[in-house]
Parts: structure tokens; sequence; C-alpha cells
């Protein structure tokens, strides 16, 4: 015998109360598919989300490279204008210090000249001297 039949022979309203409880499980199901429908497209937002937080921080990290590239070139051009500045400062003390020696130089030579003149002039009239005496 089934519930609610004691003779135990099977009514067509048997159908009707399986149907009943089908529709009822349809229902359910069709509710925790709208539970996953809600559920799944928050996940897939909040998935999305992520993804795009997670490219904004690898732009941002690029874009922080980019910057600190072009500093840092900033700085390697500072550095090389620094340089030529240095060595320019440096060729051109070095430049004025040969100058110097050089005119000292010219100085020097021309004062042995003279000195030199001098005693050649010296020993000429030695010379005519003893020239003279003979």
């Amino acid at each position: 015998p089934q519930p609610g039949n004691m003779n135990g022979w099977v009514d067509d309203d048997d159908d009707d109360v399986e149907e009943k409880e089908d529709e009822e499980n349809e229902d359910a199901v069709m509710e925790e598919d709208d539970d996953a429908e809600i559920i799944f497209p928050y996940e897939a937002l909040r998935s999305d989300l992520e993804a795009l937080r997670r490219h904004e921080r690898i732009r941002e990290a690029e874009s922080k490279t980019g910057r600190t590239e072009v500093a840092l070139l900033g700085s390697e051009a500072k550095i090389r204008k620094m340089e030529r500045e240095i060595l320019h400062h440096d060729l051109s003390s070095v430049e004025e210090t040969l100058g110097k020696v050089v005119e000292r130089f010219k100085a020097l030579k021309n004062e042995e000249n003279a000195t030199l003149r001098k005693k050649l002039a010296e020993k000429e009239v030695l010379l005519d001297l003893t020239r003279m005496e003979r």
C-alpha cells in the first residue's frame, strides 16, 4: 500500500502528486540555478575587477620604471655635461700653465742669448785688445 492509498491500487492521482513533487523540485533547482546565476556574475565581475587591478598595477610599475629610466637618462646627461665641464676646465688650466712655461722659456732664451752675446762681445773685445798688443 502506498501512503494515502489504503487499498494498494495505483490511482491516477498518484501521478499528479509525483508531478507536483517534480515541479517543486524543479522550482528548488531553478532557485538554486538563479542563486548560481547571481553568484556567477558576481564572481566573474570580481575576477574581472582583480584582473583590472593587476593590469593597473603592472601599468603603474611600468610607468614608474619609465619615469625612473627617464630620470636615469637625465642624470647620465647631467653627469656627462659635468665631466665635459671638468675636462674643459682642466684642459684650459693646463693650456694656461703651458703658455706660462713657454713664455718663461722664451724669456730665458732671450736672457741666455743676451748673456751669450754679452760674453761674445767681451771675448771679441779681449781678442781685439790682444791683437793690438802684438
